[in-house]
């Protein structure tokens, strides 16, 4: 039996999941192309390791203190793409987590990068960092920015009360900074302390970006016509309650 108030949601969530699954089908067989847009983030990520490797000094990257969801896989992605481009360069990186379960794919990303590179031998175990939780992760962060003084500071994930912290050690040491989180209340602070900030959905775009497979990819271009759909909705109620009409809302309360 179908529960009064949530069988429009439910029906939402099935046409949305068919789209994704579609899109995702006819992206993988070639019949359509979907562009992500590179965005300028990527470019100061460039940048950020560039001014690391003019200085001779190394990168640091870290998640957050949240537990693993969405962001953080998206994360992984980009930590990806930042290892990637200081194996090339032979800037040295340094990656704190405070999950332990987040070790071990940290690892094998920093790992491969300079296997790709054919520079296995300048991979250090000192290279990816288990801190612990809460205040042991800020204050181990805090002695990283102080004895290893990187030139670029990468904080990306689900923060929450060290979203002001660890930006503002970064800043005392001069690092470029990269922030991105999906916690709504902390992206005012790493947009007042990081140049560069991804704002929510935007770390999950950019993980599509780098990862190029049609399922992430056909789940942002999925989520794109769902807001379009969501806000021609509220314009429609809006103008039908106008004139008396509740056709809407009726719908919605289904």
């Amino acid at each position: 039996m179908l529960i009064e108030g949530r069988v429009f949601t439910l029906v939402l969530v099935i046409v949305f999941t068919a789209a994704i699954l579609y899109l995702a089908r006819e992206l993988d067989s070639g019949k359509r192309e979907v562009a992500l847009a590179r965005t300028l983030v990527f470019d100061a990520m460039d940048e950020a390791v560039g001014r690391a490797a003019e200085m001779g000094r190394p990168v640091h990257y870290t998640f957050g203190t949240g537990e693993m969801d969405a962001s953080v896989f998206a994360s992984f992605k980009i930590l990806g793409y930042v290892v990637s481009k200081c194996a090339k360069m032979d800037v040295g990186m340094i990656v704190t987590l405070a999950w332990a379960e987040e070790f071990p794919m940290a690892e094998e990303i920093v790992k491969n990068a300079w296997r790709n590179e054919g520079k296995t031998d300048k991979c250090r175990p000192d290279f990816v960092r288990y801190l612990s939780r809460s205040f042991s992760y800020t204050t181990g962060i805090f002695a990283v920015m102080v004895r290893e003084r990187p030139a670029a500071n990468f904080a990306v994930g689900p923060f929450y009360n060290e979203s002001l912290l660890i930006p503002t050690a970064g800043r005392r040491v001069g690092a470029m900074q990269i922030g991105g989180t999906a916690v709504t209340i902390q992206v005012p602070f790493l947009v007042a302390t990081c140049d560069y900030t991804l704002v929510g959905e935007d770390m999950m775009v950019a993980g599509a970006y780098l990862s190029g497979t049609p399922l992430e990819i056909a789940s942002v271009a999925a989520q794109d016509v769902a807001k379009c759909g969501a806000i021609i909705l509220c314009i429609l109620g809006c103008l039908l309650n106008l004139f008396g009409s509740q056709a809407i809302s009726n719908l919605l309360s289904l």
